[in-house]
């Protein structure tokens, strides 16, 4: 009895259509961005990446970019690898924040998108930043980077949430 159970949930599981997964990867870059520091200076900008997979669930941070020093006009480094699995809501949050060494950083704006719009794009998504104090709160570049080492026949049920995503650079990881 046991192995007919066991032969039926074998049949049952080999059955199963899972969503293909492809890995993806963008790097951001912002412009325009407004003066913060004292006397109106430039900022010291970084991102705040977080990470929310269905609807309703909570967007949770991942990691930050490297800090950048006076520009108005930052290009991260940071290539950033996430793996998009086909049909899942996965949504990314990007906050900019300039650092203030003395000081508490100062909250820039935000940019929210999902990956599905990377993956279906496939070309530099750019939005102005939202819910910031300023009248110009400046624009966030995401740009796919071409990925030779797609891996579009990957199994998403070995793919863990805290697994999506890692970083080259000098990009700081959250665990």
């Amino acid at each position: 009895m046991q192995s007919i159970i066991f032969l039926i949930l074998v049949a049952l599981a080999s059955s199963i259509e899972y969503a293909k997964a492809v890995e993806i990867e963008f790097v951001i870059s912002g412009r325009e961005l407004p003066n913060m520091d004292i006397f109106k200076g430039a900022p010291d900008p970084f991102i705040k990446i977080f990470y929310a997979e269905e609807k309703d669930e909570r967007f949770a941070i991942i990691g930050e970019t490297e800090r950048l020093v006076n520009t108005n006009n930052p290009d991260w480094g940071d290539v950033i690898n996430m793996v998009y699995r086909e049909g899942a809501n996965q949504r990314v949050r990007l906050e900019v924040w300039d650092e203030d060494v003395d000081q508490v950083n100062d909250y820039m704006g935000l940019v929210e998108l999902t990956l599905e719009e990377l993956v279906v794009t496939r070309s530099i998504i750019e939005r102005e930043i939202e819910k910031c104090n300023f009248a110009v709160c400046g624009k966030l570049r995401i740009t796919p980077k071409e990925n030779k080492n797609n891996t579009s026949d990957m199994d998403p049920r070995f793919i863990h949430p805290k697994n999506i995503i890692n970083y080259r650079t000098s990009l700081t990881k959250f665990s």
